[in-house]
């Protein structure tokens, strides 16, 4: 897939992303709190299975 192709559904992934993540079977995030503080993450849609210093591990509640 081009990079423009993939720039150009970027916008529609945004809006829904839970077609995308299941076809590639994602139901876990781990997210670097430290490095990405400004990432926002539903917690009806995303559940913490873990925490540790500076991360945190969540998993797909919904849509998977």
């Amino acid at each position: 897939m081009h990079v423009k192709s993939i720039e150009q559904r970027c916008p529609d992934i945004h809006k829904n992303p839970w077609p995308v993540l299941k076809a590639y079977h994602v139901d876990l995030v781990l997210w670097n709190e430290q490095r990405h503080p400004e990432w926002k993450i539903s917690h009806r849609e995303w559940t913490v299975v873990q925490k540790g210093d500076g991360w945190s591990l969540y998993q797909a509640t919904s849509g998977l």
